[in-house]
């Protein structure tokens, strides 16, 4: 997790020079001071669109239902 406030000042200040953020404090409100920030990538909380990525969260979610449907517990179920 990055404090958002601290990234921004960090920027601001060129204590580093990038970042990418796919996930924002207090979404989906993104804090304004972000969109100023130089050399801040945002991306719309995208990062898991990859066709591999979503192929595997597919087949995970019917193993899950497989598992629950012969009354054995998900695989990963959900605290």
């Amino acid at each position: 997790m990055v404090a958002e406030a601290a990234l921004i000042v960090a920027l601001h200040d060129g204590q580093i020079r990038g970042a990418a953020l796919d996930v924002y404090e207090g979404e989906p409100r993104v804090n304004p001071a972000l969109l100023d920030a130089p050399g801040l990538i945002l991306t719309p909380h995208i990062a898991s669109a990859g066709e591999a990525t979503r192929d595997t969260v597919g087949i995970l979610a019917v193993d899950n239902a497989a598992a629950v449907l012969a009354g054995e517990p998900p695989l990963t179920p959900v605290r």
